[in-house]
């Protein structure tokens, strides 16, 4: 039994992080443009893409999902 509401808090949210592993997240079209408007007044650096795996995307990829 979970005694108080800070215990309850992070019981919580253990189970929506369990609950979301695996599941792809979708963004409207509106909110992808607003992201990437952010995303080009950042530098490469601070994108923090050079230290993703699979973070590259051809110019080809780019328009097939940015025409979806």
């Amino acid at each position: 039994m979970i005694s108080n509401d800070w215990q309850r808090h992070f019981v919580d949210q253990e189970n929506l992080e369990r609950d979301s592993i695996g599941k792809k997240q979708t963004y409207s079209q509106e909110s992808c443009k607003s992201l990437l408007l952010q995303l080009c007044e950042l530098n490469l650096d601070e994108t923090e893409l050079t230290g993703k795996c699979d973070a590259e995307v051809s110019k080809d990829e780019f328009n097939h999902e940015w025409e979806k």
